[in-house]
């Protein structure tokens, strides 16, 4: 079964896309992921605050692969559009900021 890509809003999307995850936060449907080092992440609540589970991620050539709370999602990455078990991640924020 395929699962429909859930596209949220865009009216504060940041508009130039990170070149690396680490550092960057993404919104999903009603949580958060932020990229904390090159192999870890964290997952937030909707708040976008409280730490809810911490993770880790690969990422080969445009294929991304999650492991959360003993399971593991895959999804894609392309330089700007973020893709992670069928939802399409919202940009929030970039290592710069």
């Amino acid at each position: 079964m395929l699962s429909l890509a859930m596209v949220a809003c865009r009216d504060d999307v940041i508009d130039s896309a990170p070149d690396r995850l680490q550092g960057t936060t993404w919104k999903f449907d009603d949580f958060y992921i932020t990229f904390v080092s090159e192999t870890a992440l964290n997952l937030h609540g909707e708040n976008g605050q409280d730490v809810l589970a911490k993770g880790t991620y690969s990422v080969i050539d445009t294929f991304i692969e999650v492991a959360l709370n003993d399971r593991v999602r895959a999804g894609s990455w392309d330089g700007e559009q973020l893709m992670i078990d069928g939802m399409v991640g919202r940009l929030t924020k970039t290592a710069q900021q």
